[in-house]
């Protein structure tokens, strides 16, 4: 995820407006009174009387004069705000990721970080890219390292070296990520271009080991079985020839040994990493080193003849000797070669680099076998003509063509696939996860990955697992129809037009939301259910792969690769991990078939 951001700028300027009033009231008052007063007298004599008339007139005037004189002075600042706004702008732009170790994105390409490599193809389904980046600091080429065989990478029989051209090629077709020796063991190609004579050479190998009886080879080298050069012979092994040897790990190379001395150094049922070198100086004590787990360990040396050593490489085989004796009675996981010593600081690194990831791979398959609930393991790579072993239980598939030997899948367009013992699959309302990886070619036409029932179709018994949907709504989801209820992916696009790894898992306590999940590619993706509300009681009298059995409908618009069943609800990390380890297995597929 890329994420660029431009954070917002904003500066304002602002000027306070001020407002000054001034007001001045002159009051004038002007009053002026004035009073006339006229005085008239006049005397009148008679014989009889006098009268006097006096008449008096007074006139006042009076005038007011109010004057108001009122004066307002406002003086005003024009307030003045300037705001500049750069615009904030947040562009967040979403990539899909590229591979650990790796720098880049998946649309427009990855590149392996320093230190490590790997070969990173875009594709265009999730996570849109195919392949690693590994780290080659220990394991390049250019560092010596000739034979780098990881059995995770098998596909079918071979396993391709990965530093040189010592391909493997197995007895039987490996569906684990180890050979198991119980089983058969493996010859490398070109023998004769590995260290022979005297020459330096660091070999290792990843084990887990289940006896201890007698010589077990993790890598034996030497002459054709009855050539007289026995002593020759370079093995790597557990447990020697000697009764002193019991319990220990080392080199025999028929006329001279060396061997750790503890007589515990073998771990039992557990996975361990067994290291030797040789610095290419003969007939001496110091020109080996063992190690185990990283650690070097206490060795002996045993002096059986003059011979010093002197390998002669006709065939070289992992988990038994060229005398087809010596078998390994465990699992060998990994042989790596190099035609130098490499240190001991590698070697720890070597072992805390694989230690995880073969934790991983175990846990992985664990999950694929009956003891942790696996009831139904159909790979279409394992099949034989027309017929496929479950690898997890005893319904193994019948087809109704021929499969060809150089196909990996059930082309829904020629056939479907028959399972053997049905009724012993998940039934009734118990819990239960199905996947399978499937390429579908249409987003609209309904195809079965698995369905199982009921021959005569009674409604309320089926259990379809399936793309498209019996609606049209859901055209372009994946998920469960029982026919009285139903449990689908809603958003659309969930079916890909391209090899993608579907999966449900269902409690088994009730039939709704919460009792269900579905995965697209190791991750959950949102559902709804139905309007109907049935519950769920699977009665199985027929399961088919490809098509519905009870009325022919439901040809699967594609391929399919793989089916699983489980008699348990997975977890999403347990869904997560086998997507991730069948995506790196399925990956070697398609690059085979190209």
């Amino acid at each position: 995820t890329s994420t660029i951001t431009t954070t917002t700028t904003t500066s304002t300027t602002t000027i306070t407006s001020t407002t000054t009033t001034s007001t001045i009231t002159t009051t004038t008052t002007t009053s002026t009174t004035t009073t006339t007063t006229t005085t008239s007298t006049t005397t009148t004599t008679t014989s009889t009387s006098t009268t006097t008339t006096s008449t008096s007139t007074t006139t006042t005037s009076t005038t007011t004069t109010t004057t108001t004189t009122s004066t307002t002075t406002t003086t005003t600042t024009t307030s003045t705000t300037t705001t500049t706004t750069t615009t904030s702008t947040t562009t967040t732009t979403t990539l899909p990721d590229c591979p650990a170790n790796s720098t880049g994105n998946a649309l427009d390409g990855c590149e392996c970080n320093a230190g490590y490599k790997g070969d990173i193809q875009k594709i265009l389904y999730p996570p849109y890219y195919e392949g690693e980046c590994e780290d080659y600091t220990v394991l390049e080429v250019s560092e010596g390292c000739i034979v780098r065989i990881e059995f995770a990478n098998a596909v079918g029989k071979t396993v391709k070296d990965e530093c040189g051209n010592h391909d493997a090629s197995a007895t039987y077709s490996l569906s684990h990520p180890w050979i198991n020796g119980f089983s058969g063991h493996a010859h490398l190609a070109n023998p004769r271009t590995l260290p022979s004579g005297d020459d330096a050479r660091s070999v290792a190998a990843w084990a887990r080991v289940e006896v201890l009886t007698g010589n077990q080879c993790l890598l034996s080298m030497g002459p054709k079985k009855g050539k007289a050069r026995a002593y020759m012979t370079f093995d790597f092994s557990l447990n020697g020839t000697l009764e002193n040897n019991s319990g220990d790990f080392g080199i025999h190379w028929w006329s001279g040994d060396r061997f750790s001395d503890t007589g515990r150094e073998i771990r039992l049922h557990a996975w361990a990493f067994y290291v030797v070198t040789y610095n290419g100086v003969s007939g001496h004590g110091s020109s080996f080193s063992l190690y185990r787990d990283g650690k070097e360990v206490d060795k002996t040396v045993h002096e059986l003849s003059t011979h010093a050593l002197e390998t002669f490489v006709d065939v070289a085989m992992i988990g038994q000797r060229p005398t087809l004796d010596a078998f390994f009675p465990g699992d060998i996981a990994a042989i790596y070669m190099w035609d130098r010593v490499i240190s001991a600081e590698n070697i720890s690194e070597l072992y805390e680099r694989d230690k995880e990831r073969l934790v991983a791979l175990t846990e992985v398959h664990t999950l694929l076998t009956s003891s942790s609930g696996c009831i139904l393991r159909i790979e279409f790579g394992e099949s034989t003509g027309t017929e496929v072993k479950d690898l997890c239980g005893n319904h193994d598939a019948k087809s109704t063509y021929r499969l060809p030997d150089s196909t990996y899948w059930l082309e829904g367009k020629k056939g479907h696939a028959v399972l053997a013992n049905p009724e012993s699959l998940a039934v009734g309302s118990a819990p239960r996860t199905v996947a399978g990886w499937a390429r579908a070619n249409s987003t609209s036409s309904m195809g079965m990955i698995l369905s199982m029932g009921p021959e005569s179709g009674e409604d309320s018994k089926q259990w379809d697992f399936e793309i498209n949907g019996w609606a049209s709504d859901h055209h372009g989801d994946f998920g469960i129809n029982w026919w009285h209820g139903d449990r689908f992916t809603e958003s659309g696009g969930n079916v890909i037009m391209d090899w993608a790894f579907y999966a449900v898992t269902y409690d088994g306590l009730g039939s709704n939301a919460t009792n269900f999940k579905l995965y697209l590619n190791g991750q959950e993706i949102s559902s709804t259910n139905s309007v109907y509300d049935g519950t769920v009681d699977t009665l199985v009298e027929s399961a088919w792969i490809g098509k519905r059995p009870c009325d022919g409908m439901g040809a699967f618009p594609g391929d399919i690769y793989s089916v699983y069943m489980w008699n348990k609800a997975l977890t999403a990390d347990q869904i997560d991990a086998l997507y991730e380890s069948d995506l790196s297995r399925l990956s070697k597929v398609l690059d085979e078939q190209r």
